[in-house]
């Protein structure tokens, strides 16, 4: 299926930060992406990866052991860095304390990814 031409692909929403790049991407090899289910969550992607009829671009965290990541051997280059960033207010007013402990546990979080 993903030797093909024209490769059937699950992607996110329009405007999801893959989407465009890795439809360039697998443009630049000669291949055309033919785009057959696109869903806003990634349950969506995940159930129609388990079809087996179609591939994705995820965040490596989220390929599940039963997949198995393309790579140039199967005719796919490699997809560009994509940086994540926590944005929020500058005010560190303890009437937003919930704001505040949520952030500073995300950066704990991702410090560890």
């Amino acid at each position: 299926m993903y030797k093909r031409e024209n490769v059937p692909v699950e992607i996110f929403h329009t405007g999801d930060v893959f989407r465009s790049r890795a439809i360039e991407r697998l443009e630049s090899t000669g291949k055309r992406a033919r785009i057959v289910v696109s869903s806003p969550s990634f349950s969506g992607v995940r159930a129609a990866l388990l079809s087996h009829q179609v591939v994705a671009v995820l965040f490596l965290r989220n390929v599940s052991p039963v997949w198995r990541v393309l790579t140039r051997k199967d005719g796919f280059p490699p997809l560009p860095k994509i940086g994540t960033q926590l944005v929020r207010g500058t005010t560190r007013d303890k009437r937003h304390q919930i704001v505040n402990d949520v952030a500073d546990l995300i950066k704990t979080v991702w410090a560890d990814l």
